[in-house]
């Protein structure tokens, strides 16, 4: 009985906990909702006054430009003005500029065939013209005259001692004829007949003798003529002594003596690389300035070499030139004129050159926009635009460098 009613008590108990719960709950959510509902409601608050201040800042800026309608144009004032131009085809006149020095076109160098031999005499000097055949300089030649001279003599003699040879052997021919006809007549003994062929025989023997010493002498005279001749420098060609090495009391040797610019005929060598020697081709018109003088001289490319040297990457273009031969071994700046193109181009005050490379400054959409391009030749006041910008850009004309990338900028009749 008692345990029936310890039941009913704890079920009243655990029933009555469970409605103070659920009722605690629904306190707490309204209390949440309510101020989830506040704060709502100052969201609202807050927007509904910033609306009433846009709305004012709105009204407040249409009010301000009906008071001023040139607000708008004013702002259009502020955007830098530029002068601007297109890229156009333009022709150019390339040069080639060269140093290079100045040397003989035929070089003849000139020396002699006698070594050992002391230069007595000189006559000639550098700048000189000369012609062919023409003595330079004479070498000691005392014992080969005397050689001559001596040779001379004997062979004088040796004439005379030919001419006795001929008469002894014509008459001992002739004692022989007779003798073998006497002979034949029994009018002398064979005896005597014998003693005719013997006589006959050396007067033979020294007539030949007699003619082969005067093929000796001859010889030898000969020789000392030749040694006579080359103690003599002589000019192979005509043209103009450049180079002169002899000099009075010195030995001949191996080395030449003189240089001579063959005809007085004179060109510009000058080292170029491979990317110069494609630009150049034979018979090309060029000018030259010769260091310390005043006029230029004319001239055209004779000689291209078809590659460089292996070891310095140059080759030798040689540009014949109308100058004198008194200017070799001088240096001179040589311009070489290459054929004329067509390519776009740009005036020069539209180009900023810097460090960095080459920029122009290109006006678009209201924007000024800086752009770097590659440049080629300039002439003329005009820069040849090898890439960077086509010919229906606008590029600005005139203080370029004094924009900034992105400003604002509108074209602007000059």
């Amino acid at each position: 009985m008692e345990f029936m009613k310890l039941g009913k008590f704890l079920k009243v108990y655990f029933l009555s906990f469970a409605l103070i719960f659920v009722a605690a709950a629904q306190e707490n959510k309204s209390t949440q909702e309510a101020a989830s509902q506040a704060e709502k409601n100052t969201a609202e608050q807050q927007t509904a006054q910033a609306g009433v201040k846009d709305g004012d800042a709105s009204e407040q800026s249409v009010r301000q430009d009906r008071q001023n309608p040139d607000a708008r144009q004013k702002q259009n004032d502020e955007a830098i003005k530029l002068t601007v131009v297109s890229p156009k085809i333009a022709k150019f006149s390339p040069k080639l500029n060269l140093h290079g020095e100045l040397v003989a076109k035929d070089d003849v160098a000139v020396g002699s065939a006698l070594q050992g031999q002391q230069i007595s005499e000189v006559l000639v000097e550098v700048g000189e013209n000369v012609q062919k055949g023409q003595i330079l300089a004479l070498l000691d030649n005392a014992g080969v005259k005397a050689k001559f001279d001596q040779q001379t003599a004997a062979l004088e003699a040796a004439k005379q001692n030919l001419n006795s040879a001929k008469a002894a052997f014509s008459e001992s021919e002739s004692a022989l004829k007779r003798a073998k006809n006497l002979v034949a007549k029994k009018v002398i003994s064979s005896q005597e007949l014998e003693q005719a062929n013997a006589k006959e025989a050396s007067a033979r023997a020294n007539l030949n003798s007699a003619k082969a010493q005067i093929s000796q002498i001859d010889a030898q005279i000969s020789e000392a003529k030749d040694q006579l001749a080359k103690a003599s420098v002589i000019a192979p060609v005509n043209g103009v002594v450049t180079a002169k090495k002899a000099q009075i009391g010195a030995l001949t040797s191996g080395e030449a003596l003189f240089n001579i610019a063959k005809d007085g005929v004179i060109e510009l060598s000058a080292d170029t690389d491979a990317v110069e020697l494609a630009q150049i081709k034979v018979g090309m018109s060029a000018t030259a300035q010769i260091y310390g003088v005043k006029e230029t001289v004319n001239g055209k490319v004779r000689l291209v070499p078809v590659s460089v040297d292996t070891s310095s990457r140059l080759g030798k273009v040689k540009i014949s030139l109308d100058g004198e031969a008194k200017f070799i071994g001088s240096y001179a700046k040589v311009v070489i004129d290459l054929p004329e193109f067509s390519a776009l181009a740009l005036p020069v005050q539209a180009v900023s050159f810097t460090e960095k490379g080459a920029f122009t400054t290109i006006v678009k959409d209201g924007k000024a926009q800086k752009q770097k391009i590659q440049t080629g030749l300039r002439a003329n006041g005009l820069v040849q635009v090898i890439s960077g910008v086509s010919k229906d850009d606008e590029v600005a004309l005139k203080a370029a460098a004094l924009v900034n990338d992105g400003e604002a900028a509108q074209r602007s009749a000059e």
